[in-house]
């Protein structure tokens, strides 16, 4: 399998993600954990598969955002999908 193949899938991936959050959130106000904690994961599995220092990214910018809103999340300023 070539490698351009495969990220091509990726992207098929990441739209049907992405459209499936649009719906639930349009219809239900919420983005749901059995769809957004698998992505997370498959992501930083893509990541990895790109080498360390893509992997290495993956994770700092996971970081950078949670710690930026995880601690805005805490103190209720917004919910955990805003």
């Amino acid at each position: 399998m070539s490698a351009d193949f495969l990220w091509v899938w990726v992207w098929v991936l990441y739209a049907v993600v992405t459209a499936v959050a649009a719906v639930t959130d349009y219809r239900h106000q919420k983005i749901y954990n059995w769809l957004t904690l698998p992505a997370i994961v498959v992501a930083f599995a893509f990541a990895g598969f790109r080498g360390f220092e893509s992997f290495g990214g993956a994770l700092n910018g996971f970081a950078l955002a949670s710690a930026v809103f995880l601690p805005l999340y805490a103190l209720k300023v917004f919910g955990g999908g805003d």
